[in-house]
């Protein structure tokens, strides 16, 4: 009879694997969204944009152990039109997409709102503050200073209230969210309104 124990350790290891893989699945304590939106930039033109966010299963021992989901990472897409004329992507982790937005003069910013500790710390943002800001620099995202965003940067236009949307609301959420939901979901649920100024700055020094 042939001894099991003899095999190359890397293929115990992929026996193993295989084995463990399905029940890995069902309990991985992971929530994955999709959906699309539609967006209007400071361009003038409407865009449409894709989005993900996961949430990963959490247990509040505080709360009587109960199971919840906490924010992990996000991700989107779209593709822009003139000036910029290109497909811009960003993925990260404990950061929220709130605004993407195209400039006349072909800039392209993201601003992402800080959802966890654990995105702070990574992003290793201020004290006081709340969002991240990058500019479009050739293919890659470059970090900037709150501080040094032009005025109109200021307005959202993504949708907010993710975790509202997705893991609070009952029933089917939808695949693709138009201007009027987005507007009457803010409104529900006393968040920023669509195309709304918002204080995304970080406080001034009182020094």
């Amino acid at each position: 009879m042939k001894n099991h124990n003899s095999w190359p350790p890397l293929k115990r290891i992929f026996c193993l694997m295989a084995l463990l893989l399905p029940w890995m699945g069902g309990c991985s304590g992971v929530k994955n969204v999709e959906w699309t939106e539609d967006v209007k930039l400071s361009s003038g033109h409407q865009i449409l944009v894709r989005r993900m966010t996961e949430f990963r299963s959490v247990m509040d021992a505080g709360a009587g152990f109960q199971r919840g989901y906490l924010f992990d990472h996000a991700s989107i897409s779209a593709e822009l039109p003139a000036p910029a004329s290109r497909k811009v992507e960003w993925a990260g982790r404990g950061l929220s997409p709130f605004i993407l937005d195209l400039l006349p003069d072909g800039r392209v910013y993201l601003v992402c709102r800080v959802e966890t500790a654990e995105g702070a710390n990574i992003w290793k943002v201020p004290q006081h503050e709340y969002f991240v800001s990058f500019r479009l620099k050739g293919d890659q995202w470059e970090r900037v200073p709150l501080a040094d965003l032009p005025p109109a940067i200021r307005r959202t236009n993504l949708l907010g209230s993710v975790d509202t949307v997705f893991m609070d609301l009952p029933g089917r959420t939808p695949k693709h969210f138009d201007f009027k939901m987005k507007d009457a979901l803010a409104a529900q649920y006393g968040r920023e309104p669509r195309d709304q100024a918002v204080e995304i700055y970080p406080p001034r020094s009182t020094r």
